[in-house]
């Protein structure tokens, strides 16, 4: 999936530097960074749809990069 999407990108910045031991230690922790996420921010990412989908409609259908 492209790294652009909405939730990834507060997601990189989060897990920047960080190094975990083990799968249970970094799914716990992607799980209590979203978890921690207010609901304006998940209001925002829903409400960018719209305008995201007309410019792949304006662009038949390619990539776009922002």
């Amino acid at each position: 999936a492209p790294s652009d999407y909405y939730l990834f990108r507060p997601l990189k910045h989060h897990l920047a530097g960080k190094k975990f031991t083990n799968y249970n230690n970094l799914k716990s922790d992607i799980a209590d960074f979203f978890e921690a996420q207010p609901p304006e921010f998940w209001a925002k990412g829903i409400g960018d749809l719209p305008n995201r989908w007309a410019t792949v409609v304006d662009n038949c259908g390619d990539y776009i990069v922002d």
